[in-house]
């Protein structure tokens, strides 16, 4: 059974395209495709919110039933490992503040799609 995967992606990063309107409209469907699986989640932080708890950067809490929770901060040349308590509940705090503000899942894929199609379809 594959792992629950939970992704909070920002409004903005479907604005700022990558590699061109083909590139990003492939992309944008490639996320709906894999939000309707039963083991993924992709939810959607609104530009309104404004300033955010994850605006410092891109982090992962990985957890599992073996070990402990584990935030992995990834730098150019290095990955950050925190696996204290001290060390992971800020980062607890800031996954519960994006599920607070982020659309539900059913929100977040139609935001997408509008936005594939508004910014990219030809």
């Amino acid at each position: 059974r594959p792992p629950a995967l939970t992704f909070y992606l920002h409004e903005l990063i479907f604005h700022l395209p990558v590699g061109g309107p083909a590139v990003m409209l492939e992309q944008m469907h490639r996320l709906l495709e894999m939000s309707v699986r039963s083991y993924i989640t992709i939810r959607v932080i609104p530009a309104a919110v404004g300033a955010h708890a994850g605006v410092t950067g891109a982090c992962r809490l990985m957890e599992s039933a073996e070990s402990g929770p584990v935030i992995c901060i990834e730098a150019e040349a290095a990955a950050l490992f925190l696996e204290t308590l001290a060390e992971v509940e800020p980062y607890r705090w800031i996954f519960r503040a994006f599920a607070n503000c982020a659309l539900d899942v059913r929100e977040s894929q139609h935001l997408i799609a509008d936005l594939a199609v508004r910014l990219y379809a030809e």
